[in-house]
């Protein structure tokens, strides 16, 4: 999947216990993941994030912005 990055859009329909980094990274400026994060046990909420910044020399993380669904 990585080879055929930046995404515009990715959306998980299986329940993941974090946020995937690799992911995050995968996106374009302005992309957004959505996937449900498990909360407790079996319970899980649906979740987006928008990527807001590219890493640079100035800036070496991306920012992420969670998106309320």
């Amino acid at each position: 999947m990585a080879e055929h990055a930046p995404y515009d859009r990715i959306q998980f329909t299986v329940g993941a216990g974090d946020v995937p980094v690799k992911l995050l990274d995968q996106l374009a400026l302005g992309g957004r993941l959505v996937l449900p994060l498990r909360i407790r046990g079996s319970i899980s909420r649906s979740s987006a994030f928008e990527r807001l910044s590219i890493p640079s020399s100035q800036s070496p993380l991306s920012k992420y912005e969670p998106l309320e669904i």
